[in-house]
C-alpha cells in the first residue's frame, strides 16, 4: 500500500512540475526587430530576386492590443523576412524563402517532389541570447503551415543546402540553416509557428508568414 502511495505521489509531482513548466514557458511571448523585409527573398538556390519583393504578410488592423497582457499581445503577431523575433533565451531571425530546385541537376537525386509540389525552404539565423546552452530542433520548435494546412517537415526540400536547424547553440553564437517543406505549387501562403522551447504554448510563440506567390 505505502508503495502504490509512493508511486502516486511521484506520478502527482511529476504532472505539477511538467505543468509548472509549461506555465513558465508560456510568459514568454516574443518582441519584434524588424528589418529589410522581403529583401533577401529569392525564387531559388541562386538567390535570384523574384519579380515582386512584396513578401510582408498583412499586420493585424487590431490596434487594441498594444497595452494588453501578454496573452494578447501575440495574438495577431506575424514576423516576415527579414525581421527577428527575440525572446528571453532566442533570437530568431527568417532571413530568406526559396524554392529550392537543387534536385533538377542531381542526377542521382533521391529526394525529389511529388507531382504539383514544390520544395520551399526558408533560412533562419537563431541566437542565443542567454548565459545558457540552448537545444534547436527543426521538429520540436517549429510547426508548418499551408493556406491554413499543417505540414509536416521535409528533409528532401532542405537538402542540398548548408546548414540545418538541428544542434546545441552555446551562449551567445549562432546557428544558421534552412526549415524545409513540401507545398503544392497552387498554394498562396506559408506560415512557421516558431517557439523558444518545446514546452512553449501559443502565447509564446512568433508566426512567421511568407507570400508563396510572390516566388513564382
Amino acid at each position: 500500500m505505502k508503495k502504490n502511495l509512493s508511486t502516486i505521489l511521484i506520478i502527482i509531482a511529476i504532472i505539477c512540475f511538467m505543468g509548472l513548466a509549461i506555465a513558465s514557458g508560456s510568459n514568454d511571448p516574443p518582441t519584434r526587430e524588424t528589418g529589410n523585409t522581403g529583401g533577401n527573398q529569392a525564387t531559388n538556390n541562386n538567390d535570384t530576386p523574384p519579380p515582386s519583393n512584396d513578401n510582408t504578410p498583412p499586420p493585424s488592423n487590431d490596434d487594441s492590443n498594444d497595452n494588453n497582457d501578454d496573452i494578447n499581445q501575440v495574438v495577431d503577431e506575424r514576423f516576415g523576412v527579414g525581421d527577428t523575433a527575440t525572446f528571453s533565451n532566442l533570437k530568431i531571425t527568417a532571413e530568406e524563402i526559396i524554392i529550392n530546385d537543387t534536385w533538377e541537376n542531381d542526377d542521382w537525386s533521391f529526394f525529389e517532389p511529388d507531382e504539383g509540389n514544390k520544395f520551399f525552404a526558408v533560412k533562419f539565423t537563431v541566437e542565443n541570447i542567454s548565459d545558457e546552452h540552448q537545444n534547436i530542433s527543426s521538429i520540436l520548435l517549429f510547426d508548418a503551415y499551408s493556406d491554413g494546412v499543417k505540414l509536416e517537415y521535409s528533409f528532401g526540400a532542405a537538402h542540398g543546402l548548408d546548414g540545418t536547424l538541428d544542434g546545441e547553440v552555446a551562449p551567445n553564437r549562432k546557428m544558421v540553416g534552412y526549415y524545409g517543406v513540401e507545398v503544392s505549387e497552387n498554394a498562396k501562403e506559408l506560415e512557421l509557428e516558431v517557439r523558444p522551447t518545446w514546452l512553449a504554448n501559443s502565447k509564446s510563440r512568433a508566426m512567421f508568414a511568407f507570400n508563396l506567390t510572390a516566388l513564382g
